[in-house]
């Protein structure tokens, strides 16, 4: 450019993006104002919500019980979930988390290995469904990332624990 003057082209339009800070307010939709203490409550929500959207999901479509802590009588076969890691994936537009679920599958004691598949096949068919949240959520991307671990436990039980990955939207960035 002529006169030494340079265009910073990453700055050109700063006085029109939504505030990257995590606990700025933003508007999500008219009327509907996201603060630091409502995003806040959202997101602990969301994991229990998310928690019972699975769980649903995996007794309604496979008949069998699904626990977040599975009581130390349950009679297996059964599945038990857990949140075992979560983490932000913002985007210019939308606030987004990934939510890693590891989904054990506890099968019989003695149950043969195509029974056990059988078990692992139900959930896979299971969570090839939409997990349903409340209004204000989103889940948009549902994954099978693949087997973590296989191990016979005590009483000769079968334990399987497969990966899946959601990424939940739980709000928009709009600009002021």
């Amino acid at each position: 450019m002529a006169g030494g003057k340079h265009k910073n082209r990453s700055n050109r339009n700063q006085g029109y993006l939504a505030s990257s800070e995590p606990n700025s307010p933003t508007i999500a939709s008219p009327g509907y104002t996201i603060t630091p203490e409502k995003q806040d409550m959202d997101l602990k929500s969301l994991l229990m919500m998310m928690m019972e959207g699975i769980k649903k999901k995996i007794q309604e479509k496979t008949g069998l019980l699904c626990y977040d802590t599975a009581p130390e009588n349950a009679l297996a076969p059964y599945y038990m979930a857990k949140i075992i890691n979560k983490r932000p994936a913002h985007s210019k537009t939308m606030y987004m988390d990934v939510l890693t679920v590891w989904i054990h599958v506890i099968a019989e004691p003695l149950a043969s290995l195509s029974s056990v598949y059988e078990q692992l096949q139900g959930l896979e068919e299971a969570l090839t469904e939409d997990i349903a949240l409340p209004d204000g959520f989103e889940v948009i991307v549902q994954s099978n990332t693949g087997i973590e671990m296989i191990k016979t436990e005590e009483k000769e039980k079968e334990h399987i624990a497969l990966v899946y990955e959601f990424i939940v939207c739980h709000g928009l960035k709009c600009c002021n």
